[in-house]
């Protein structure tokens, strides 16, 4: 109980402290400060102060409560005001007096009481009337939420116009014209019905149509992202010959509304230059992503090649497999192409059947036990053989052509616009071409020492065009995983055999340590023991005697040794068993053995069944049915 007491209270005490260490840190979540909206007034529940606060009211410790004037007073029960005798011939008693304060009682049960009378502007009149629930104006009496107020007591009394509310929302009781239920108001439309359901669908990913035309031409991407803008590009720009039949049809019929399809076409057809700033747009937000997913691949390239260049384990583990292949091959060569190493798990020797790797990593570990894994060093080699950069060659044209498209849809849009955002775009066309062409220059400076790579690793001249990035770091990143799979299981085994070895050295040994666990350890008494013990050659004749049974009667003839009694082996056995060495115990378990007897048997054990005859001997004799009688 002690123990446990003992750690709740070291549990507290941490808790404690990492509370008041939180109290210095700031409130910062990744990069989402949240100090802003802390404060000493919220470290405690408002909820819990203000029912407080109003329990204190209501038993008249603080002033506010219902004792205390804040309103008229309850009314008092029924049994504490005296009711008169009940009339005779009246099952309904009279109501009950006034109550004081000059409320009137209330009305009897079959009493109708009459419309209560509206606002004084619409007095007589049947008004709408909104079914809110009205809330306290007055926050509670809690220091801070009194600071702050209500929100309803910040609110200016606005001047209305009564007159006209009661009109607006007189209730009028015109005969209403009787409709069927499933009449839908007329709606002009003029799109195909694939083409409409195609920008209804469109539509439901979208603000409301009357927002969108001012988002494009704010460029708010607050109301309208990146993937609304691709949606309308694709599949939901008008086209002049749909604005065109929308215009005809809505002059055929100006009483008709038309449908959400067409007139989402009729707005985005007003815009100007529409698809050219939908382009722009879409650029401008793109940017950020196009040029990080350049930019970072490049990165990896180069962090890839300083890897493979600056690997000590890499440089020596591309010695030990040029030196096993010259001698393999019974050539002299310096250097191999780095393509072979996808090769290098297949070749198989004819022995163990273990692969170029696995003696490969058996020599590094020999060798070079020093070496890592080698997979582990390669992390920017494996990102980078994931990349095509052919393909991101091509982005990054890609980028610089819409660059250039983006200065021209500006130029255009310039002409009917000479709003403050036409600056903005500029500046940061301006900023983005600057990064283009920086972009442009790392490309060529990586480009130029992938080059200077290849040549480094001895590639030739005419070879160094055909070699993409992603072929060769893949190579290299399936070598070094093979290699640090092999590695991992050639430890293993070593581990194994280890521990085997270990065992074998123990074994046979743990009896002999029990045996000797009494002696208390001395050398002297095993010296001793070791002493008296008979040589090899004595061992082996006493054995020999022992097992056969015979011994030597001293006239030249064999006679038979009598059998010792049991109890006198034992006996002996027993006399002295600390002089005993190990070698003697086996000795003497080996004696009883072939020394022990049965015991003779006095008579002939009987069969359990007598005169028992085969069945099977008997159907084969075909003996007749008397002796089948006689036998059973």
């Amino acid at each position: 109980m002690t123990s446990h007491h003992e750690n709740a209270d070291s549990n507290d005490s941490c808790l404690l402290q990492a509370a008041e260490n939180l109290k210095s840190r700031p409130l910062i979540i990744n990069d989402l400060d949240f100090s802003e909206f802390h404060a000493e007034e919220f470290e405690q529940d408002p909820l819990v102060m203000a029912r407080l606060a109003q329990m204190a009211q209501d038993k008249g410790i603080l002033p506010g409560g219902r004792m205390n004037g804040g309103g008229p007073p309850p009314p008092p029960p029924i049994g504490s005001i005296p009711l008169p005798p009940r009339l005779q011939g009246q099952g309904v008693p009279p109501p009950p007096p006034p109550l004081p304060g000059g409320i009137p009682p209330p009305p009897p049960p079959n009493f109708k009481r009459e419309t209560s009378p509206g606002p004084s502007g619409g007095q007589g009149k049947g008004v709408l009337k909104l079914h809110w629930k009205p809330t306290s104006a007055e926050p509670p009496p809690v220091p801070s939420l009194k600071q702050k107020g209500s929100f309803w007591n910040k609110l200016d009394q606005p001047q209305i116009d009564a007159n006209k509310l009661v009109q607006l929302f007189e209730a009028k009781h015109n005969k209403e014209v009787s409709k069927p239920v499933d009449a839908k108001p007329a709606v002009l439309q003029v799109l195909s019905m694939k083409r409409s359901q195609a920008i209804n669908i469109g539509l439901t990913k979208l603000p409301p149509i009357n927002v969108i035309p001012t988002a494009i031409m704010k460029f708010d991407s607050m109301v309208l992202n990146k993937d609304g803008i691709e949606k309308i590009l694709k599949t939901m720009m008008p086209t002049a010959k749909e604005v065109e039949e929308i215009q005809e049809k809505q002059m055929e019929n100006p009483d008709m509304a038309l449908g959400t399809a067409e007139q989402f076409m009729l707005m985005l057809s007003k815009i100007p230059c529409l698809l050219e700033r939908l382009k722009l747009w879409i650029f401008t937000l793109d940017y950020k992503t196009m040029e990080k997913d350049i930019a970072e691949p490049l990165m990896d390239l180069q962090l890839a090649m300083k890897e493979m260049e600056e690997s000590k384990t890499f440089r020596k583990a591309m010695s030990i497999f040029l030196a096993i292949g010259n001698t393999l091959s019974g050539t002299e060569i310096k250097g191999f192409q780095l393509d072979y190493l996808a090769k290098a798990s297949e070749v198989k020797d004819p022995v163990y059947k273990h692969t170029l790797t696995y003696h490969l990593a058996e020599y590094m570990l020999e060798h070079y036990p020093e070496g890592t894994d080698l997979y582990t060093e390669f992390g920017a080699v494996a990102r980078s053989a994931r990349v095509d950069y052919k393909e991101l060659f091509d982005n990054l044209k890609r980028l610089e052509k819409e660059c250039k498209a983006s200065w021209e849809y500006l130029a255009k849009i310039s002409k009917n616009d000479n709003s403050s955002m036409r600056q903005k775009i500029n500046e940061y066309l301006t900023d983005v071409a600057q990064r283009i062409h920086q972009l442009n220059t790392i490309h060529n400076v990586t480009r130029n020492r992938w080059h200077a790579f290849l040549l480094y690793f001895g590639y030739a001249v005419n070879e160094i065009p055909d070699q993409n990035p992603n072929d060769v770091f893949k190579m290299v990143t399936e070598f070094a995983l093979e290699y640090r799979t092999t590695r991992e299981k050639i430890l293993q085994q070593r581990k194994r055999m280890a521990e085997k070895r270990e065992r074998n050295k123990t074994r046979g040994k743990i009896w002999a340590l029990e045996g000797t666990a009494g002696d208390g350890g001395d050398p002297n008494r095993r010296r001793r023991t070791s002493q008296n013990a008979p040589n090899s050659l004595q061992r082996h004749e006493e054995m020999s005697r022992m097992l056969t049974g015979l011994s030597d009667g001293g006239d030249g003839t064999l006679r038979r040794r009598p059998r010792p009694p049991g109890d006198s082996i034992i006996s002996k056995d027993s006399a002295d068993p600390a002089n005993d060495s190990p070698e003697d115990e086996i000795l003497n378990g080996l004696v009883k053995a072939a020394t022990l007897q049965s015991e003779t048997r006095d008579h002939r054990r009987k069969a359990r069944q007598f005169n028992r005859k085969s069945l099977r001997r008997t159907r084969t004799l075909k003996l007749v049915d008397g002796q089948l009688e006689t036998n059973y």
